[in-house]
């Protein structure tokens, strides 16, 4: 074992033995155990697979590379097959100890401290990161100092950083993921396995340890460094620094309040009309150029006279003068809706993590469709029926589209998993353990206090126009 390496390795142990004590309460007879495999396999857009054993020699563990296949779709990568038996190095007993240990115990919390985030690093990175996204997106108008000052005030505050890292840690699923195995075998052939899916989640978060998630990067650590890939945390660690900055800058106030000052001063009239309780999520400028006339700013808000999961959906020009009167109806009908209360409100105070949007368009083939099943629906002006989706907890999987109807009424659209049993009290729809391949369309009416009047949970199809 190299200096470079054993230092590594004694590092990683004792920063471990301080921030993970809370799962050496299992812990691990190594004697009992006869081999560690690590799987790396690429999702179908990248053929790989990569085998790594770590075995006990004479009372010395030692990682070997047993299986490696490639068809050298990755940049950089060759072609490669092979099955030979390749020496990677000594692995001391108590990093393999500690490793069975976290690979054994579900730690659901994001625990901020393991990710080793320093403030000094982080602001460190932002000149980079903010650069490298505007050319990418080809903008030329780069933060004033001010806004920079007001950045970097705000990254050092330990719950914006907290709050940035969970919706990191949290992205829209992909369906092209790689996946990562755990293998344990003991004495008595058997064995045990965690296992993780990824696409670009940061050190591969959640593993699945007996059918709970973990969230632990130290798990992720250490299977790299095992698999001889001691490169691994230095690269992920800028990767967390960029995911937080990225997502205050795009997906926060801060890009949003820069437009947001170029919007009051370009167009104050419309300013001043929406700016009375509408606070930006997301705002940008996206007139390209190429219509005859102003394209104006489009963005995602919340509403001062609204809870903080209500998102609306909208979009000012001097163009389209009726665009404001028709999103600050909108916002008014919301908040009429909020105070008289309802089981949906309800659900989401009891999940944190759910957020509800809502679209100012509806789809003519889904309205419908929905209009056949429950004919009441006539009855109604259709601008007058807004639509909304439902983000649910922690899994994008489980988004749910929703209608609400002038008497308050709601017609739950579409669901991507399977409807819970009980309405009133858990009418959310339960994710599946994969994002699924296709939505399914329903018309279940409810009350607002969860009760179904009409409709029925049988699918159907909609045949949405092909662009």
């Amino acid at each position: 074992m190299t200096l470079k390496t054993y230092l590594i390795f004694c590092f990683l142990f004792t920063c471990l033995c301080f921030e993970d004590s809370v799962c050496l309460a299992q812990k691990v007879k190594l004697s009992d155990l006869t081999k560690v495999e690590l799987i790396t396999s690429g999702s179908w857009m990248d053929a790989y697979y990569q085998k790594v054993e770590v075995v006990p020699k004479n009372g010395i563990w030692k990682s070997y590379q047993t299986k490696l296949f490639s068809n050298g779709y990755s940049r950089d990568r060759k072609v490669s097959r092979d099955s030979s038996k390749t020496f990677i190095r000594e692995v001391p007993s108590s990093i393999v100890e500690q490793f069975i240990s976290l690979a054994a115990t579900p730690d659901p919390n994001i625990r901020d401290e393991l990710f080793n985030i320093k403030t000094a690093s982080l602001i460190a990175q932002i000149d980079s990161n903010v650069a490298s996204a505007e050319r990418f997106n080809g903008i030329r108008v780069f933060p004033s100092a001010e806004w920079k000052s007001q950045f970097i005030k705000a990254v050092s505050a330990k719950s914006v950083v907290s709050n940035a890292l969970y919706n990191v840690l949290h992205p829209m699923k992909m369906d092209d993921r790689s996946h990562y195995y755990i293998i344990t075998t003991d004495k008595f052939n058997k064995t045990d396995t965690i296992t993780t899916d990824a696409n670009g989640e940061l050190y591969y978060l959640p593993w699945t340890i007996n059918g709970k998630k973990s969230y632990n990067p130290n798990i992720t650590k250490l299977f790299e460094l095992m698999r001889g890939n001691d490169a691994f945390e230095a690269n992920e660690q800028k990767n967390v620094y960029s995911g937080i900055i990225t997502e205050l800058y795009y997906y926060k106030t801060f890009k949003a309040k820069l437009d947001w000052g170029r919007f009051k001063a370009e167009q104050p009239d419309i300013y001043n009309k929406v700016s009375k309780t509408l606070i930006p999520l997301k705002f940008s400028y996206y007139n390209d150029k190429t219509h005859p006339f102003d394209m104006g700013y489009s963005g995602v808000f919340l509403s001062s006279q609204l809870p903080g999961y209500i998102e609306l959906d909208g979009y000012f020009s001097k163009d389209h003068p009726n665009a404001v009167d028709f999103h600050n109806a909108q916002e008014t009908r919301l908040v009429n809706w909020y105070k008289k209360g309802s089981f949906i409100f309800d659900y989401m105070e009891r999940h944190p993590n759910a957020a509800m949007y809502f679209s100012p368009s509806i789809e003519d083939e889904i309205y419908a469709e929905v209009e056949k099943r429950y004919p009441d629906l006539a009855k109604f002006d259709k601008a007058k029926v807004s639509a909304f989706s439902i983000r649910g907890g922690q899994d994008y999987a489980n988004v749910s589209l929703w209608f609400l109807l002038p008497d308050d009424k709601i017609i739950l659209i579409r669901h991507g998993g399977k409807l819970a049993d009980n309405y009133q009290h858990k009418f959310d729809i339960i994710p599946t353990k994969t994002l699924a391949s296709r939505s399914t369309f329903v018309c279940l009416v409810f009350d607002k206090h969860g009760k179904k009047i009409d409709g029925s949970e049988d699918t159907f199809e909609v045949k949405l126009p092909q662009f």
